[in-house]
Formats: structure tokens, sequence, C-alpha cells
């Protein structure tokens, strides 16, 4: 078995997997498929704006990005993203306002922080722990685990979305022990600063 791959201009498309003779071409992909998964010559919010997937075009939901104003703002994301009835909450690192670690190298301190900022977040996109459907941990140390998980626990309190929990060599400062991110359910209109 090879991989069957066609030529397109400057790129290739794979379009079958078997030893026989492929009959479809780019030709019958609608263009505005085709294109979809190029690199955008120009880009709103990191959209493609020369075609392809570009939500300006009001084809699919709108993308709503929100960041609760008393807490860090990050320099290169925002808190959330919240589309038709989903909210994509990025993940939460215990830092305060000013963006200093709350709780350094301490994964129970900084579980509580992160926890409290989620929950902030989440108020402020219009849902509550209830609405989260899917939740990752990451942590440093697999030792965290068990000063993390029951902070996690009484967060949600009796609900228990999907969890995940990973553990991975570092993020994104030596001293930070644990990030968790969640995809929750819009249940309510967002704050948006009121």
């Amino acid at each position: 078995m090879g991989s069957a791959v066609r030529s397109a201009g400057t790129r290739a498309v794979a379009v079958g997997l078997s030893e026989e003779p492929v009959t479809k071409s780019l030709a019958s992909i609608p263009e505005r498929f085709a294109t979809a998964w190029q690199r955008p010559t120009g880009s709103r919010r990191g959209v493609p704006t020369d075609g392809g997937c570009d939500l300006s075009e009001k084809t699919g939901p709108t993308i709503e990005l929100l960041s609760p104003p008393d807490m860090f703002k990050g320099p290169t994301y925002e808190h959330a993203a919240r589309v038709g009835d989903f909210i994509f909450i990025a993940g939460q690192v215990a830092k305060d306002i000013e963006g200093r670690v709350i709780g350094p190298n301490d994964a129970e301190a900084q579980a509580h922080a992160v926890f409290e900022s989620l929950g902030r977040v989440l108020a402020y996109c219009g849902a509550t722990p209830d609405d989260v459907v899917k939740v990752t941990t990451y942590l440093v140390d697999a030792a965290d685990a068990p000063k993390v998980t029951p902070i996690r626990r009484a967060f949600f309190g009796a609900h228990r979305p999907p969890h995940t929990g990973v553990v991975i060599k570092a993020l994104g400062a030596p001293e930070v022990r644990l990030e968790v991110e969640a995809i929750a359910v819009a249940r309510r209109p967002a704050d948006a600063g009121t």
C-alpha cells in the first residue's frame, strides 16, 4: 500500500491509500474547502481573510473572545472563546492580576488559585462549573495529583465532567506546577463587562 499524492501548484494532497489509480482530483473539491487549510496571506484573529474558512462571511458561528477585566491579561491570548453555545477556556495558571505566580512551587496553593480563576472566567462567560463538559489538568509532577484532585472535586461538587490528567515536563515558568483548561456549554449571555 502506498499513498497517492497529486500536486496542485505548490501544494500536494494525499487522496488515497491503495495501489489503485486515483481518480479524485482537486478539481472535484470546491475551492472554498481546498484552500481552507492553506496558510493565509492575511488574517483576523488567526482566521484566513483571503478565502478559505473566513468566519466573517457569516457562514458559521461567531467567535467571541473574552477575558474578565479583573484577571491577568495574557500577552498573546484571551482567557476564553465563545463559539455558539460552547466556551473554550484557555489553560489557567495561578497568577495574580499583575502576572505574578501565586504559591510558587506549591501545587495545593496553585490549585486553589487556578480553580478560582476558572470560576471567574466561567462566570464572566455566563456559565458555572455545572456547565463544564470537559476539563484537562496538566501537572509537572504526578506526585502533585493527590493535592490537586480534592480541590478539583470540591470545585465541581456533584458535577463530574470528563477529566483528562496529563503529566508534562514543564509549563510556562519553572515555579508553575499545574494548568487547567476547560470546555463548557453557555447557558446565559456573556457578562461583556457589565
